[in-house]
């Protein structure tokens, strides 16, 4: 196979991120689907209510929940992707505002404007793959920037929420932060910004952007913990390895 065509093989599939021939390492979202969500459960039920009572007919069918749960979720996933690319286009200052997006979602684009102006967001690196060699999971960043907060200012991983805040995303950019700390000290990614003497030396903080439809966006400071997400590593390998060959990389095909 040539080099063109393995360009265009994607590098994330099946769970999986294909680094190079020698390193698969595990998705970081599948290592926090061992975690336990609760709150999907009352989530899925107030589809499931919503849609019944917006057309009861939809119950004569037990195949039809399935969509009412799901169908709202794929649509949200979509308006998650196409927040994002916008995003990414305004980070590298191309002109556009948020009147490039659909009627509905303009609100969440002011949102963000508003947290990119009052926090002062500067563009270090977007949609950043990062991997840790150590436990074997790699995942992909929103952004790392500079960042202004509660008088500190500094480079930081920032993580875009379209839903909700649940408690695994602020172990999701934690877990970020390391990897990208273990990266730099390994040699493996520099990172540079203007305003810096030198390298990026390791990252300190980290942020969460929850962008809600209202518009009404705000910038949390992450809490996670690495430990937690460590616990996460070991239940996921606990529950799924016996499916693979070794415990950090995607199974043989046959």
């Amino acid at each position: 196979m040539t080099t063109e065509a393995l360009s265009k093989i994607p590098k994330v599939r099946n769970g999986y991120y294909y680094l190079d021939a020698e390193r698969v390492y595990v998705r970081l979202s599948n290592i926090l689907s061992a975690i336990a969500k609760p709150q999907l459960i009352y989530w899925a039920g107030k589809q499931v209510f919503e849609a019944a009572a917006d057309n009861p007919a939809l119950l004569s069918d037990p195949k039809n929940v399935s969509q009412m749960i799901y169908g709202k979720r794929d649509k949200a996933a979509d308006v998650g992707k196409m927040i994002h690319s916008w995003i990414e286009a305004v980070m590298k200052d191309a002109p556009i505002d948020a009147s490039a997006l659909p009627e509905g979602q303009r609100a969440r684009g002011e949102g963000f404007l508003g947290m990119v102006k009052a926090h002062e967001l500067s563009l270090i690196h977007q949609e950043l793959t990062v991997y840790s060699d150590q436990y074997q999971v790699a995942g992909t960043t929103d952004l790392v920037a500079m960042v202004t907060f509660n008088g500190w200012r500094g480079p930081a991983v920032v993580d875009f929420k379209t839903g909700g805040i649940y408690e695994e995303a602020h172990i999701q950019v934690e877990a970020y932060r390391r990897f990208v700390n273990e990266m730099i000290q390994r040699g493996q990614l520099r990172l540079t910004h203007p305003s810096l003497e030198g390298d990026v030396p390791y990252l300190e903080h980290t942020f969460l952007m929850p962008l809600p439809e209202d518009g009404s966006a705000s910038l949390i400071h992450g809490h996670g913990a690495f430990e937690d997400f460590l616990a996460a590593h070991v239940l996921y390998r606990h529950l799924f390895a016996p499916k693979t060959k070794t415990t950090g990389h995607a199974p043989k095909e046959d």
